[in-house]
């Protein structure tokens, strides 16, 4: 079974395929391939190029594929919705189903520690997505349990709402807007690369498929990104139009 992986919920983009041995959430991994790149200048000039290029280099075609999984927010409005709309038009032209997960979630499990991981994105405004996850395992197997609803905080306010939600100590902070934390969690473990930790799409494809095979594909056109707060961006002013990616090389029958 073949899984295509996107997010385009921060300013990169994760795209990536996974081929699973079987039908099930549990079967090994025959193989895959990710890029996480920069999404400059936006994911709607890159993002379809890049899910060619990844679908090319293990020589595939969307025909091959079984089941999209994409991050379901939050994160950028317009990035959001480039994504939410990419995968709408891949179920409409080609008839895959879909599923989302969390980005916070993801970028819990990307982060390479186990115990409490708190993954931060950065919202603008001075504030910042927020979740808490309990994280056990390791790789694409590690098991990722939320501890608190999801939300949207001042900088200055995360250690005060951790703390209300008994959220356990120590807690390890990721993602993009570790650095912007308060000098509350001055001392809090963190994540401290420049550029976030790739989201990683072994993991990303696991748990999608899980998903799917318990609770079926997402409904296309009532499914919308976790926002968790009003957009501070608009719509771009073109339309996203879905050209055809990856289409099997024509070959001369022998």
């Amino acid at each position: 079974m073949r899984i295509l992986v996107f997010d385009t919920s921060i300013p990169y983009t994760t795209a990536g395929w996974v081929h699973f041995a079987g039908p099930s959430a549990d079967a090994d991994i025959r193989d895959f391939a990710q890029l996480f790149l920069p999404a400059k200048p936006g994911h709607t000039e890159t993002l379809l190029d890049r899910l060619d290029l990844v679908l090319r280099s293990g020589g595939l075609d969307l025909g091959q594929i079984d089941l999209l999984v994409h991050g379901l927010g939050p994160g950028t409005f317009t990035g959001l919705r480039i994504g939410f709309s990419t995968a709408r038009a891949l179920h409409l032209a080609h008839g895959l189903p879909a599923v989302g997960i969390s980005t916070l979630r993801i970028a819990a499990a990307s982060a390479r520690h186990t115990g409490t991981v708190v993954p931060l994105i950065d919202a603008r405004r001075n504030e910042v997505y927020c979740g808490a996850f309990a994280v056990s395992g390791q790789g694409d197997t590690a098991e990722v349990t939320p501890l608190m609803p999801e939300c949207v905080l001042p900088t200055t306010a995360v250690a005060q709402h951790l703390d209300a939600a008994d959220v356990p100590r120590p807690r390890f902070f990721t993602g993009d807007a570790a650095a912007l934390l308060s000098a509350d969690n001055a001392d809090a473990p963190r994540d401290t690369r420049q550029s976030p930790q790739p989201f990683s799409v072994t993991w990303t494809a696991r748990a999608g498929l899980a998903r799917f095979l318990a609770q079926g594909a997402d409904d296309p056109h009532t499914t919308e990104p976790a926002y968790l707060r009003e957009p501070d961006a608009r719509l771009p002013a073109q339309p996203l139009v879905i050209r055809d990616i990856a289409k099997p090389a024509s070959t001369t029958p022998k």
